[in-house]
């Protein structure tokens, strides 16, 4: 796997990277190309939550890489090993690209204890144990085209010393012997892996992995954990809070390989994670919307030329404010709230997608209101097509230059 950076642009005090880029080179698509920033589509057992793969593929939005958690999906591997063509083939969903990570962001972690040679999966079906050996044979089975490596996710802000230290020598040596398996393994080294950065909020912490990870030249890109449990908690988490452990991690890492955030975070808190040079996100704010019987109505705007940040080497580099209030605009509408029972309006005005064009809202509170199945499968459709479309609007506001801003 490659990454070709193609466009970085600072401001004068380097805290703002908006960078635009593309993926290419993977070995089973090389001549497929991902442009950065890129989401990730989430799945459940490989498949999108609601969606079947011809539903999905009426989405309007370039979806080209799911997200395939290991803690969903697990289930799957007696019948993808029989199969023997990955898990995106064993689940009807072939032609996409898949990642594999171990955690559904989309879902709380229920910690466990992680040994030395073992960590505490919970899955669907209960806790289950996994050594690095067991980790990597789902992974042979699974045939991801990128995947990350194991790691102690256990830690956050909250995390104690002890916690942190012991997160941190685990990740390290699940993460020596991912590489030694990878290397031997005849279909692994066909997938491109990524390293995973726990430590917390300990800058200490977190250049000790992330010096160590750079020790092997097969890394392709890393994960920046340990900012979050997962699950809707992280919506509450403001760019405020989390900026300052990203951008240190983020200088300790090359500008040629791809860095992932994980989580439900709010649409301004993605902006802002771009904008510090993030490359990858996922699509687990769409899922926890949408479970809730919620429609997406933020909007976006690009920012004047005069707004935007422009090439560090100008001598007209601006910083950008960082706001630190919390949002004012609308994230969703409820459609269980009675006020809709009679709005015959579409979910979102000027919307394009299949549940706008085609019903009210008026009809999809009433889905909810007698618990059809319909319901969550409409609002999947808009809000997965509206959050593709967002981060359409964000390759190409970065591309002419220009920040985003949410409205």
């Amino acid at each position: 796997m490659k990454f070709i950076l193609q466009n970085s642009i600072h401001s004068s005090n380097g805290s703002n990277k908006l960078r635009f880029g593309k993926i290419c080179s993977l070995f089973r698509s090389p001549n497929l190309e991902l442009e950065t920033p890129v989401l990730l589509v989430n799945t459940k057992a490989g498949s999108v939550m609601h969606l079947s793969h011809e539903v999905l593929m009426k989405i309007d939005g370039l979806i080209q890489c799911l997200q395939v958690p290991l803690s969903n999906s697990a289930k799957c591997y007696e019948g993808a090993r029989g199969f023997k063509r990955g898990i995106v083939e064993f689940a009807g969903m072939k032609g996409y690209l898949s990642y594999c990570s171990v955690h559904d962001p989309a879902e709380m972690l229920i910690k466990g204890k992680n040994e030395k040679d073992q960590i505490s999966l919970n899955t669907c079906n209960g806790r289950i144990y996994l050594s690095v050996q067991r980790y990597m044979e789902m992974m042979e089975v699974f045939q991801p085209d990128i995947y990350e490596a194991l790691s102690d996710s256990y830690n956050d802000s909250n995390s104690s010393n002890r916690r942190l230290c012991k997160s941190t020598a685990n990740s390290i040596n699940y993460f020596d012997e991912c590489m030694s398996i990878h290397g031997k393994s005849e279909i692994l080294k066909k997938a491109s892996v990524f390293g995973v950065i726990e430590g917390g909020y300990n800058s200490i912490y977190k250049e000790k992995i992330a010096s160590h990870l750079l020790l092997n030249p097969n890394v392709c890109g890393f994960v920046i954990g340990g900012l979050h449990s997962n699950g809707p908690e992280v919506e509450k988490i403001r760019s405020s809070s989390i900026e300052s452990v990203v951008h240190q991690t983020l200088k300790l890492l090359p500008e040629d390989r791809v860095k992932v955030v994980h989580g439900c975070f709010r649409p301004d808190v993605v902006v802002r994670l771009i904008e510090l040079g993030v490359d990858i996100f996922d699509s687990s704010l769409v899922d926890i919307v949408t479970n809730r019987g919620c429609a997406f109505v933020f909007g976006w705007r690009s920012l004047d030329k005069s707004d935007a940040m422009v090439n560090g080497n100008s001598d007209h580099a601006v910083d950008c404010p960082v706001k630190d209030e919390a949002p004012s605009y609308k994230l969703e509408i409820s459609m269980k709230d009675k006020v809709y029972f009679d709005d015959f309006g579409p979910l979102l005005k000027g919307c394009s997608c299949v549940a706008c064009q085609k019903h009210t809202r008026a009809y999809i509170h009433h889905l909810f209101l007698t618990k059809e199945m319909l319901g969550p499968v409409l609002l999947m459709i808009h809000n997965l097509h509206h959050y593709l479309s967002f981060f359409t609007f964000i390759r190409k506001t970065i591309r002419e230059g220009h920040r985003v801003e949410i409205i």
